[in-house]
């Protein structure tokens, strides 16, 4: 028996280190990417301030009084954001982000109990997380999702954690505001996970205020006071109360609703239970009360703000598969019957999908480092690029989702291309397809009748596979254009939408553009190396879905 044990340790031991060090290679081949640059200065009243890097703690702490003003409230995990982006670098943030994962890991499982089994259960987390967890490219990899998402989640988890054991242990009146502070901080991270936490715990203590003394006073208390302080940041709600349109604002509760997935199957669970085997059912929600009042909670407050990225389905989805493991763990019998079939199966699965993972993050890491190459040693700013941009009938990108799905564009006041100038301290940054690089920046023989747009009035030209039209330049034409908006008209006719995707299109707004267009910040003036210049014009995200552009009008910003 003690052998067995023993031997259940070191599988263990080697599942931990097998996942670190495949988390940790996904991790190396994630570049610095977005707001990650814009993280590495401090930040005033207006937001990242160039011209003042990050150069010690202490510009970390004005830089997040600010940034707590202008942005959001998530200051623990910011700090922690702008400490490698401004002073430990990418390579640190490696590291530590895959032991955090392999952490989150853990307390996860503990969660489920079952000692003795506890390398499947840790196994089948992981394999879970792997192919559920939503855009783990965002929430796992990026610096800037990872601290937002995997990090803050570890420590709500770890409060959890201490939250349920706490009563048990032995601590002095001294250590009180320790309890408190370290609630503070947990609670402080995420008004989208904390928010829900902190309303079940409330709502928990309502019905059982006996419970409320002790070692959990205090704790709960910091919890509480960390939500309210992550939930009262102005940045928040100037952001959230920047614009309001009733039926975008339906829209959006209905999109989170629609694009989460094992919270319906974990209710799809209770309510077999609770119609077939309602005596289970009742025992189920007196034991894991919290943890399914906080799944609830997530997404009640998930519906309430909408999505506004499927970043914001991570929390829901989290507790929920955290359930769904615990329930087939301790009450399904096929679980200790099949685990090792199971397992393999996903196993599998597993492998072919991190091997196409992993090389289009190498392949994406590749694509970044060759833009900064090629920026730091360009004169102006203009430089090619091998990526691609496949567009679907959902989504402006097709990629594997361990990958950030957004890249720098022709468009200079793209903000991938603002904050790249601010990093490496250059000019602006225009990056062009290479055989619109070749074309039209070195010899200026891309405007040619074969590459001109037939269906719109006026002298504008393109090529497939590029996301701009090229409107050539007098040069004695000196309109501020980049300064102006863009309105497009559509010829909506020629949209081609398959039969399977008909009945659902209109729950897809991408699926159903106006038939006029305005776009600001969308006309870029590239000059090439033979002194002639031309405006890049952004191409409508509709022209994906085979709507054509039948009228392209420069309109004065006022």
């Amino acid at each position: 028996m003690m052998g067995n044990y023993k031997t259940g340790k070191y599988y263990l031991a080697f599942s931990y280190g097998v996942i670190g060090i495949l988390f940790y290679l996904l991790s190396v081949y994630t570049p610095l990417m977005a707001d990650d640059f814009s993280f590495a200065y401090m930040y005033d009243r207006n937001g990242a301030n160039i011209s003042s890097p990050i150069m010690n703690l202490y510009d970390i702490v004005i830089s997040q009084y600010n940034h707590y003003f202008v942005s959001n409230g998530r200051t623990p995990v910011q700090f922690i954001e702008q400490l490698f982006a401004g002073l430990l670098g990418r390579d640190s943030f490696n590291l530590f982000n895959a032991l955090i994962f392999l952490l989150f890991l853990w307390v996860s499982a503990s969660f489920i109990g079952q000692k003795k089994n506890r390398h499947y259960i840790v196994s089948t987390l992981f394999l879970l997380f792997w192919f559920l967890l939503p855009v783990p490219g965002e929430t796992l990899l990026w610096m800037s999702g990872s601290v937002c998402y995997l990090w803050a989640s570890c420590f709500v988890l770890l409060f959890l954690y201490f939250f349920f054991k706490i009563d048990t242990m032995d601590i002095p009146a001294w250590g009180y505001p320790v309890l408190f502070f370290a609630g503070v901080f947990a609670g402080w991270v995420h008004e989208g996970l904390t928010v829900g936490v902190s309303g079940c715990l409330f709502l928990y203590f309502c019905f059982h205020r006996r419970k409320f003394q002790g070692n959990v006073v205090p704790l709960t208390l910091g919890f509480w006071c960390g939500t309210l302080l992550v939930f009262s940041s102005p940045g928040i709600w100037m952001r959230g109360m920047s614009s309001f349109d009733l039926m975008s604002f339906i829209m959006l509760r209905v999109r989170f609703a629609l694009y989460i997935k094992m919270f319906w199957i974990l209710i799809f669970i209770l309510l077999y239970l609770y119609i077939r085997k309602r005596d289970l059912f009742k025992e189920i929600l007196k034991k894991n009360a919290i943890l399914l009042g906080i799944a609830f909670f997530e997404f009640l407050f998930g519906c309430l703000i909408g999505l506004q990225s499927i970043r914001q389905t991570f929390f829901v989805e989290l507790f929920s598969i955290i359930l769904i493991v615990k329930y087939f763990v301790d009450y399904g019998e096929l679980f200790y019957k099949y685990k090792i079939y199971f397992l393999l199966t996903v196993l599998c699965l597993f492998i072919p999908d991190y091997a196409c993972s992993l090389n289009a993050c190498m392949k994406n890491y590749e694509l970044y480092q060759s833009v900064f190459k090629e920026y730091r040693n360009s004169g102006d700013g203009v430089i090619p690029t091998d990526y691609k941009r496949n567009s679907t009938w959902f989504s402006t990108h097709e990629m594997n989702r361990f990958v950030h799905p957004y890249f720098f564009t022709h468009n200079a006041h793209y903000y991938l291309n603002c904050y790249l100038p601010y990093y490496i301290r250059k000019d602006r940054l225009i990056v062009l397809p290479q055989i619109a690089y070749e074309q039209l920046y070195l010899n200026g023989s891309f405007c040619r009748p074969e590459n001109r747009t037939s269906s719109i009035e006026g002298d504008f030209y393109t090529i497939p596979g590029t996301d701009f039209y090229v409107m050539p330049l007098n040069r004695n034409d000196s309109k501020d254009y980049e300064s102006m908006n863009v309105s497009y008209k559509f010829n909506m006719d020629s949209i081609n939408i398959p039969w399977y995707i008909k009945p659902i299109r209109s729950y897809i707004k991408r699926l159903n553009p106006n038939s006029n267009l305005p776009y600001g910040s969308a006309i870029t003036k590239l000059k090439d190396r033979l002194g002639n210049y031309y405006l890049l014009i952004d191409k409508p995200y509709a022209t994906d879905l085979g709507v054509k552009v039948v009228e392209i009008e420069f309109i004065p910003n006022k």
